[in-house]
């Protein structure tokens, strides 16, 4: 344990007085109750209340290592002793007194952490720091009014592992530390040499301000979520001495319990003396006891000693193993712990993004660890939930939300399995690309009807009418219900007709083996051109799934989604959400929507962005189990869901 304490200008002002309190075990009893640390500023302070730091420190003190127990119990005494300044009248101290108390735990040999217990009142900070890592952990504390009966009232507590350096700052030291990334620089400093190099490069400016730094650095323990590791019991360590006594008892002879004895039944002499001579006396039966043959030969002698040997090496490679196993899910679960509180500081400042990110990172860690059985198995799945909650409420995820049934497909009825979806004024469209069939339901009439095409429909679009295309390269203009050809014209040989995109009287094709875009004109009456300009790169697209037109071309590809304005690459989105988006099947937007809509069939999930990638809703039912398209509503307050042979509608 090493502790450094600094004192910036304690004479600089005659309305503060500050003070730091180190208190080291120093009897035997005292090293059972650990180190007791003490920090405070009084502001605006009146003569009377001159030594109040110290007399509430000197309680603290005699409280903690007098009369053993939990830190808030020891914090009584100190709550009696303000308590009776308020009642003589003595408040001046009331708003103006910061205070901070840390414990830690003795050193343990059988454990390589130890407990920190904290509190405080006022606004004194207490970080900590673990490599790279720092965090406020003194923002857990429930902040309580200075006027309650009860100036300490909050207690946090956690686990400190080797390497970790808590700071405690004063007010007005936290801030310039703040303003001059000080925090970081000295939480990296090892030796009290490093600390001074630091703060005397900056000796003018710290000799205008007044108050402390207190850092305590820890050689062996280590910040933990995880309350006491189980050690194996001794049952476990016996295993291979119990089967080996086992093994030897196969050796011991066989034991056999006597037989009964039987007396011989007794005959009258007088019942007939001559066939009582012709009689012999009844006699037992000789029963000869073969002692049970021993199958165990000097071979079989060997190969038990063999096993034996075996498994005694075996358990002292395991045992080692199993250790080495506990401490590698023990260091996961501490360092998942530090970014959730590290993500609750984020949240508190309102960085909703940067916080979803750190919980996604704590989440993976913990995830890796795997789902079967691994050590501490409740501690990780009690955390793994704590954060997917979190996760839940940040993300906007909806689990279950209310679907209303609009009508289904008969399949005894009705020879056709929809796959693809479209809407176009107040009519649903569907087809199947492995289906020439064409089928349109009336959302205001309640009526419909089938149209067969020619050829199987491979794409459709229906952003200024409707159009489908067939292949080689075949356009359908749906006009009265019935459906018009045009024949496409190829930009260059070879063009692939993989995606299909309307927007106004243009229709767009994108090439995903070229990653070009082909524009046709007047609804595809037009000779085709290039819409990408020279000089812009053509992306990868053989894993793009969909593309949309809202007056710029939106192309979803694997999980990223691009942008493309004008012929050229505006950005890329890059979509952070929990759960972890996994080949989203579909993009959808349009010039008079605000939002960007997602489906992702393998998850069950319906998902609403900004067009700037922020979440704004989620959905997601285990009703949807065969998702496999959707629509969206002129005025975007309803998405029409086809799941299987249902059609759904979510009010959003």
């Amino acid at each position: 344990m090493k502790v450094f304490e600094f004192h910036f200008n304690p004479k600089g002002t005659e309305t503060k007085v500050f003070e730091t309190f180190v208190y080291e075990p120093e009897s035997a009893a005292e090293e059972k109750q650990g180190y007791l640390y003490i920090a405070g500023v009084l502001n605006n302070v009146l003569p009377q209340n001159d030594r109040l730091l110290d007399s509430l420190a000197n309680i603290i003190k005699r409280e903690y290592y007098g009369k053993p127990g939990s830190l808030k119990e020891n914090l009584e005494k100190a709550n009696e002793f303000l308590a009776a300044e308020v009642r003589k009248e003595n408040v001046s101290w009331l708003g103006n007194l910061n205070f901070a108390i840390l414990s830690l735990s003795a050193e343990n040999s059988e454990q390589d952490w130890q407990e920190l217990n904290f509190t405080k009142t006022g606004d004194i900070k207490m970080m900590l720091a673990r490599g790279n890592e720092i965090v406020d952990i003194s923002s857990s504390l429930e902040t309580e009014s200075s006027h309650s009966s009860k100036i300490f009232q909050s207690v946090s507590n956690g686990k400190l592992l080797a390497g970790d350096k808590i700071m405690v700052l004063s007010h007005d030291i936290f801030n310039f530390f703040a303003a001059k990334n000080l925090i970081r620089r000295t939480a990296l400093a090892a030796t009290e040499k490093e600390l001074k190099q630091i703060l005397n490069s900056f000796r003018k400016e710290l000799a205008q301000i007044s108050g402390f730094c207190l850092f305590i650095f820890l050689r062996r323990s280590r910040f933990s979520v995880l309350k006491k590791i189980k050690k194996p019991k001794l049952g476990f360590v016996l295993i291979p001495f119990k089967v080996i006594a086992k093994l030897f008892s196969l050796f011991k002879k066989p034991k056999f319990k006597p037989l009964p004895r039987i007396r011989p039944k007794f005959v009258n002499p007088f019942s007939g003396i001559k066939n009582w001579f012709k009689k012999s006396l009844p006699r037992l039966s000789r029963v000869e006891i073969t002692p049970a043959k021993n199958s165990w030969t000097k071979k079989n002698f060997y190969i038990i000693v063999l096993l034996i040997l075996v498994l005694i090496v075996g358990f002292f490679i395991f045992f080692p193993e199993k250790k080495a196993e506990i401490a590698q899910v023990e260091q996961t679960l501490a360092q998942a712990k530090f970014k959730t509180v590290q993500a609750d500081n984020l949240l508190d400042l309102g960085k909703e993004k940067e916080a979803n990110l750190l919980l996604q990172e704590a989440h993976q860690e913990l995830v890796s660890l795997g789902n079967g059985r691994i050590p501490l198995q409740e501690d990780v799945q009690a955390l793994k939930n704590s954060i997917e909650e979190s996760l839940f409420m940040i993300n906007k995820l909806e689990a279950n939300p209310s679907l209303e049934l609009l009508f289904e497909f008969d399949p005894d009825q009705i020879d056709f399995v929809p796959q693809k979806m479209m809407i176009f004024n107040s009519q649903l469209y569907f087809y199947n690309p492995f289906s020439a069939q064409f089928y349109w339901f009336d959302l205001a009439e309640k009526n419909s009807q089938f149209i067969t095409a020619s050829q199987n429909i491979k794409l459709g679009n229906a952003a200024n009418s409707i159009q489908l295309f067939t292949t080689p390269n075949i356009l359908y203009s749906l006009q009265e219900n019935e459906l018009w050809e045009i024949e496409l014209e190829l930009p260059y040989p070879d063009l692939r007709f993989d995606l299909l995109a309307g927007f106004k009287e243009n229709l767009y094709f994108l090439d995903k083996n070229t990653g070009e875009i082909a524009r046709y004109a007047n609804q595809g009456k037009d000779s085709p051109l290039l819409w990408l300009r020279d000089g812009v790169e053509r992306e990868d697209y053989n894993g793009a799934a969909s593309m949309v037109i809202d007056g710029g071309i939106w192309v979803l590809n694997n999980n990223n989604i691009n942008r493309y304005y004008a012929g050229s690459l505006e950005k890329t989105l890059e979509v952070d959400i929990f759960p972890v988006l996994q080949n989203p099947t579909k993009i959808w937007t349009s010039s008079s929507h605000l939002y960007l809509y997602l489906l992702e069939t393998t998850k069950n999930r319906m998902i609403v962005l900004s067009r700037e990638g922020k979440i704004i809703r989620q959905f997601q039912s285990k009703e949807l189990d065969s998702l496999k398209d959707f629509s969206v509503s002129p005025d975007g307050q309803t998405i029409y869901l086809l799941n299987g042979f249902k059609i759904y509608k979510i009010e959003i």
